[in-house]
């Protein structure tokens, strides 16, 4: 478990649109709606940068939401055979979800006074052990089912998903990776006032899971307004790695996502 840090940038959406304006081939963009602002995007992409493969839905997501603007929300990476192709090679689908709107407006008012970092290491081990309980029991209660529990711990600017779309979209993963075999949480990092969000507390846990036909890397994102909480789910990114995937594919994906895998 990595102690506190505030050296190692901050996962935002600022990854995604720092590269939105290079040329990019459109590929045939599969689209869901989520709900009245939301969609969800998927795609065959030719190389598993979340920031590049990000870029090529922009156009798509422009036009669905037009003049009102849209923004990068959760994202997904998957390797894919075609059924009756076991010679081929696995394709790259990147999963998006879009949110439409015009974005936040600049606020006139004095700026915020700074977020209270933790006080010393005491306080270090009591986030990271409150975070560890938290990433935990959010887990448990989605891979178990438990459906309003683990809803119950994201955060409103996560999602704006109903608690039965919510369940439906988490029904479909686990229906995809199978019950749950491990998990372990590798690594926790704490930023105070990272740039590009909202003020707070942020606690990212980097974590690796095992299932029955997937292995899965990722990050968790907790924000509270101070080290002593309340903590809720700001953010969560995943990566899956089908049992199925040729060892040349998984060493590639691996090596841009699964480091600790």
């Amino acid at each position: 478990m990595r102690p506190y840090s505030t050296e190692a940038p901050m996962p935002t959406l600022m990854l995604f649109l720092a590269i939105l304006g290079l040329p990019q081939a459109v590929p045939e963009i599969q689209v869901e709606r989520l709900g009245a602002s939301a969609y969800r995007l998927t795609a065959s992409v030719v190389t598993a940068d979340p920031a590049v493969a990000a870029a090529t839905l922009s156009p798509k997501a422009a036009a669905l939401c037009g003049a009102s603007g849209y923004a990068f929300g959760h994202y997904e990476f998957k390797s894919v055979q075609a059924l009756g192709e076991d010679g081929s090679e696995p394709k790259t689908v990147l999963v998006q979800d879009v949110t439409c709107g015009p974005p936040p407006a600049a606020s006139e008012q004095a700026p915020a006074a700074p977020t209270r970092p933790p006080a010393d290491q005491a306080e270090v081990e009591r986030v990271n052990a409150e975070v560890t309980r938290l990433t935990n029991a959010y887990f448990d209660a989605a891979g178990a089912g438990r459906d309003a529990e683990a809803y119950a711990m994201i955060s409103s600017a996560m999602t704006d998903a109903t608690l039965e779309e919510w369940s439906a979209e988490n029904r479909r993963s686990l229906g995809e990776t199978g019950p749950g075999r491990s998990r372990t949480i590798a690594r926790i990092s704490i930023y105070t006032d990272p740039p590009g969000v909202d003020p707070g507390v942020y606690v990212a846990a980097d974590y690796v899971a095992g299932w029955e036909r997937q292995d899965e890397c990722g990050y968790l994102v907790w924000r509270a307004d101070k080290p002593e909480g309340p903590f809720a789910l700001a953010r969560r990114e995943s990566t899956y790695l089908p049992h199925t995937l040729d060892a040349a594919t998984r060493a590639t994906m691996r090596q841009q996502f699964c480091i600790i895998l």
